[in-house]
């Protein structure tokens, strides 16, 4: 409960100052923040709109929260955007509560109003060092990213007042307990994830603590990996404790992309006589390596194989055969037939050959 209602004294008391009659877009507001920032919002006599993923949900917006049906958009898709400046003349909101990612984050930027304020919960476009159309802000909209974990650790201070003022909240009636809440005991654990996942339930998921340790059930499982001798295997960002701990199994070996240059010619020492290819990536700034005129190219030679190489981190698709390394994987088979890959982190590598194009099995 302290979290959510934190979160939102944080974003709307503090940050927005919010003031009566000023415009609220909510997204995913049958979640635990949304439902928090429901009634932060109703205190502050705010106007609210909120986005939801279905009709039920829509519903007990309707039936449990006093949102007028339509107040309520479709967050599964960019029709929110219309909805909105409809609802609202043209005109926009005044602040916006984003958990949305990707195209939806670029849609509901679109939604601020002049002067408006949007305030970023989410976590995967901030984590993948997404793009964001600057315009808005030549009329004086502001964008921030919301993270209380982090207030907590800079100014640990200010984050016991927020708590302080939460209780005090809490003590005057002005909030009340998350609901529904679905309850999962603690060895049911793996259920109540899928259960998230699914990105259906309203209210909080609960996961129920035993009384004594003596309740606890644990069934652990054993997996076994067979590498094979005969074959090379790709880890990416494989240096760490993890890495190690797989490269030590059975007699295969290893091409390995790492992120530091010190820290991999280091670490590799550990297990040098398996690794066959080993990348790292250049300390440069990252529009750098786009430029054709760059000529950052890494050369690395370790276990026989020379290679030359222009990586650069991104978040990569794996879906997309471009995005990933066809050049790479080709180098790697010359040692030998690649048997598997361990994805470790997620990048994208430019490759520079003098010999054509090699092609991945």
């Amino acid at each position: 409960m302290s979290t959510v209602y934190a979160t939102a004294l944080w974003v709307f008391a503090h940050l927005a100052k919010l003031r009566k009659g000023h415009t609220v877009l909510i997204h995913s507001a049958c979640g635990g923040v949304g439902l928090a920032s429901i009634r932060m919002c109703q205190q502050l006599k705010a106007k609210i709109f909120a986005t939801v993923g279905n009709e039920e949900k829509a519903q007990y917006l309707v039936d449990n929260m006093g949102i007028p049906r339509a107040c309520i958009f479709n967050s599964r898709d960019a029709s929110f955007l219309p909805d909105v400046m409809r609802a609202t003349g043209g005109g926009g909101v005044d602040v916006v509560l984003n958990s949305l990612a990707g195209k939806f984050l670029h849609t509901s930027w679109e939604c601020v109003a002049p002067y408006g304020q949007f305030f970023e919960i989410g976590k995967r476009d901030l984590l993948t060092h997404g793009s964001l159309d600057m315009s808005p802000f030549q009329q004086n909209r502001a964008f921030y990213g919301v993270d209380l974990k982090d207030l907590a650790e800079v100014n640990w201070d200010r984050f016991e007042e927020l708590l302080g003022e939460f209780e005090d909240w809490n003590r005057e009636g002005k909030i009340a307990p998350i609901e529904p809440r679905r309850v999962f005991d603690a060895v049911d654990i793996v259920d109540a994830f899928c259960y998230m996942q699914t990105g259906t339930h309203i209210g909080k998921i609960v996961v129920r603590m035993p009384d004594s340790a003596a309740n606890w059930h644990c069934n652990t499982k054993h997996i076994q990996v067979d590498l094979q001798g005969d074959a090379v295997y790709l880890l990416v960002g494989g240096l760490g404790g993890l890495g190690r701990a797989i490269a030590r199994q059975g007699d295969a070996r290893f091409g390995i992309y790492y992120g530091m240059e010190t820290q991999g010619e280091q670490r590799a020492s550990v297990y040098k006589d398996r690794v066959k290819l080993l990348v790292g990536r250049i300390e440069a700034e990252p529009s750098l390596l786009d430029e054709p005129e760059f000529g950052g190219e890494l050369t690395l030679e370790l276990g026989g194989i020379m290679t030359d190489y222009m990586p650069s981190m991104a978040a990569a698709d794996m879906s997309e055969e471009q995005s990933w390394g066809r050049y790479y994987f080709g180098e790697i088979n010359k040692a030998g037939t690649v048997r598997g890959l361990a994805q470790l982190a997620i990048v994208h590598l430019k490759a520079k050959y003098g010999d054509g194009q090699a092609v991945a099995s």
